[in-house]
């Protein structure tokens, strides 16, 4: 399962936001995306999710335009977890469940297999302890896990992350991506990152965003993520991050 932006460029006005942008994500790839604030990462996840449609170019799910693809379809084999969520008195464990609302009719009770699916990504996350607390009386790190806990439990084969571990302490952080890299069947992971320390040791790929909306640089770690790529993305303090 590969997702593909090809020559993909959005705005919102006249002026395009993301220009021209082409990357690859296939399945088992670990991949970080950064750029400084401004540049469009959040949105390049929505355009990669079918949520948001490009101005020009197009994403392609398994060799298929994704505008083609029904949403039930779709959540099958694409999940996606964003920064925030809202406040919810839905249980832990209720909002894991929404994770397998493609795989059920509608209103259908959960059966053995959701059951199964919600309880493994509860626990891959450390979170059976919260599944009968309510969403809104979670911490936010606590909150994070039990949204990427839904994503997770759609088994996607794609799998789009927005900075998931912002709200996460270290240790958490390091927990959470070692699940990730080590999920059975690995996903292809497109996951937005600002903390550069986790980048070095951490991603396969990296892809970095100008600040003019353009792919600075796409490629594998060791190439990408350089003092000199950094300086330009980031200004020249960001460098200490890179090891020479």
């Amino acid at each position: 399962m590969n997702l593909t932006l090809r020559d993909v460029t959005f705005g919102y006005g006249k002026t395009p936001l993301l220009k021209k942008i082409s990357l690859t994500v296939a399945g088992g790839d670990f991949t970080f995306l950064l750029g400084a604030n401004g540049s469009g990462k959040s949105t390049l996840l929505n355009l990669a999710s079918g949520f948001l449609r490009p101005t020009s170019g197009a994403v392609w799910l398994d060799g298929k335009n994704i505008a083609e693809w029904s949403p039930r379809a779709r959540a099958r084999v694409l999940a996606v977890a964003q920064q925030t969520s809202p406040p919810l008195a839905f249980t832990v464990r209720e909002i894991a469940m929404l994770g397998r609302n493609a795989y059920r009719s509608p209103f259908a009770a959960p059966d053995a297999a959701d059951d199964a699916a919600v309880n493994r990504a509860l626990a891959w996350l450390d979170m059976e302890k919260f599944a009968d607390r309510a969403g809104n009386q979670l911490s936010g790190g606590e909150r994070a896990r039990m949204m990427l806990a839904a994503a997770l439990a759609q088994e996607p084969q794609i799998l789009l992350l927005d900075e998931p571990t912002a709200a996460l302490d270290p240790a958490q952080t390091l927990n959470l991506l070692d699940v990730l890299k080590n999920l059975p069947q690995r996903p292809g992971v497109l996951m937005v990152v600002h903390d550069l320390s986790l980048v070095a040791a951490l991603a396969q790929n990296v892809v970095l965003l100008d600040r003019d909306g353009t792919i600075f640089a796409n490629g594998a770690t060791r190439d990408v993520f350089t003092a000199e790529n950094i300086t330009a993305i980031y200004g020249s303090a960001a460098r200490f991050w890179v090891k020479k």
